[in-house]
């Protein structure tokens, strides 16, 4: 039985009946995407074992949203015998992680804010942007469907010349709302070219 399944982690539960006359050089749990893992797969490795009795594997670092098939292992002088119950599960989907890039085609009234969708958590999110005066933000601009490592960008508009302006990407999920660190810049001011004047006196 697996427990405590989460995004990237696991606990597979196994239990030592037999030892087959010897005591195990070996015990623990393999898994992989596909069917009947054997400890040419991924593996915990807990030791020897003297007694019968359950026992207990943390699986760790594991890709969120994957289906994984389990089984416990048992080794001996003899070899290595496996569970008769494969188990199955599914990692769940994890919170995103953003980055917030630098902005591009500032101008007076216009700017480009771009991101990169450095972890999905294990399926496509809707990448967008929050931006305004502070960090209190105050507009969120469209978003758009993007995967792990893929590279975003929107236009906003309707900025004051010469006024700097917060924004930060973020990533939405089933999972909930991830977001890249706070960028600022300035939009172009208005230059007013000045005129000297001079004045003759009669």
């Amino acid at each position: 039985e697996m427990t405590g399944v989460e995004a990237t982690t696991a606990t597979g539960n196994g239990n030592v009946t037999d030892l087959g006359g010897e005591s195990l050089t070996q015990h623990g749990h393999c898994w992989s995407t596909s069917h009947n893992p054997t400890t040419s797969d991924n593996k915990t490795e807990l030791g020897a074992k003297s007694e019968t009795g359950a026992f207990t594997s943390s699986l760790t670092d594991l890709p969120p949203n994957t289906l994984y098939y389990c089984r416990a292992y048992a080794t001996n002088s003899a070899g290595t015998s496996y569970g008769n119950d494969e188990i199955s599960f599914t990692t769940l989907v994890a919170t995103p992680e953003v980055t917030t890039d630098e902005e591009t085609a500032i101008s007076q009234t216009m700017a480009t804010p771009n991101g990169t969708l450095d972890d999905d958590g294990g399926e496509a999110c809707e990448c967008g942007f929050q931006w305004g005066p502070d960090t209190n933000y105050g507009v969120t601009t469209p978003t758009e469907t993007k995967t792990k490592g893929e590279a975003f960008s929107q236009v906003i508009g309707g900025l004051f010349p010469g006024t700097e302006y917060h924004f930060r990407a973020l990533a939405t999920n089933s999972a909930g709302t991830g977001y890249g660190a706070d960028r600022r810049f300035t939009s172009t001011p208005l230059f007013s070219r000045g005129y000297s004047l001079s004045r003759q006196e009669l």
